[in-house]
């Protein structure tokens, strides 16, 4: 008796699930950087200029340090965790559904496949495994991977530069205001005095004079 050729297509599948996790994963990391220095450098500067007193700082340091552990987690670790096949994961007919957006033409010949290789009671039966493998004959030229393109990430690039110009800008025009105004913010239950408005400017280093001259 012939044997069904299906795994063929299961490890194609296979193999589309954990690139389409790894692209997932890469593309959370960059997000997650991304946002992370926005929102570092945006709260830095509003600080620095607003000077929020404690209890303000607190409030702020502490939602600011949630948000980044459940973005962490969400975009980075469950998107990792997946590509090694941990917690729960696409099946073979949610990624065949994803692959026939890319290759609509396989869409009928792979979904009767995966229903035929599901079906217990055809697996002994000669017609159906002859049906299965004529299947995974059409289907197996196709590169079901190659449906996750990396180069897409490439665009995350635009906004990467566009944040480094803002980056610069901002340390040309107020060279103190992100690392005072973050250093306020993890000191958030420090007390800072407001900075002068003004300042003086002595022409002499000493401080002593002779009584009845001008200083």
């Amino acid at each position: 008796m012939d044997t069904s050729h299906i795994h063929i297509i299961l490890r194609e599948l296979d193999e589309f699930i954990r690139k389409y996790y790894l692209n997932e994963f890469i593309k959370g990391l960059i997000f997650f950087v991304l946002i992370a220095v926005f929102y570092g450098a945006s709260l830095s500067c509003v600080e620095y200029f607003a000077l929020f007193p404690p209890q303000i700082r607190t409030v702020l340091f502490y939602f600011s340090l949630c948000a980044a552990l459940v973005a962490l987690v969400k975009y980075v670790v469950i998107p990792l965790f997946h590509v090694y096949r941990i917690g729960n994961i696409i099946s073979y007919k949610e990624a065949a559904k994803i692959i026939t957006k890319f290759f609509p033409e396989v869409k009928d010949t792979l979904f009767n496949a995966l229903e035929l290789s599901d079906d217990a009671s055809l697996q002994k039966n000669e017609l159906a495994i002859a049906a299965i493998n004529q299947k995974v004959a059409t289907l197996r030229p196709i590169p079901f991977a190659s449906a996750i393109d990396f180069k897409k990430l490439l665009r995350f690039g635009r906004y990467g530069a566009v944040l480094v110009v803002a980056l610069l800008l901002i340390s040309l025009l107020y060279p103190r205001a992100i690392v005072e105004g973050a250093t306020r913010i993890v000191k958030h239950n420090d007390f800072f005095e407001k900075p002068a408005p003004f300042s003086f400017i002595l022409d002499s280093d000493s401080l002593s004079v002779v009584k009845g001259n001008d200083f």
